[in-house]
């Protein structure tokens, strides 16, 4: 217990230290651009990591919006695996899956 009061400071700690970010209203900003699906059509986009399941689920996404989709990673063999898993889940989506490019990318760099 003592352990965990020296991590975690007590609510009135917590208060005296967060409050005056606590009782200072969220300013609303209006965004000055809103991106839409349509604004994906027909551009080009690199997804670092998207062999994995979230970069996976972002690159089919940005291909059923139409992008031109290419993904950045380490194994092009994964890479391979996962595009295979995705035309299988998406049936429909197969020819524009097929061509999402590959760039090999260096983690040194």
């Amino acid at each position: 217990k003592a352990f965990q009061q020296s991590i975690f400071p007590s609510r009135q700690r917590r208060r005296l230290l967060l409050g005056p970010l606590l009782d200072t209203p969220t300013p609303q900003v209006e965004p000055s651009v809103i991106i839409s699906h349509d604004a994906l059509q027909s551009k080009n986009i690199l997804v670092v990591g998207g062999s994995g399941r979230v970069g996976g689920s972002v690159v089919t996404h940005l291909v059923q919006q139409g992008a031109k989709v290419t993904v950045g990673g380490t194994n092009e063999e994964n890479f391979d695996t996962s595009r295979l898993r995705w035309q299988k889940l998406f049936p429909s989506f197969s020819t524009p899956l097929s061509h999402v490019g590959f760039q090999r990318l260096d983690r040194e760099s």
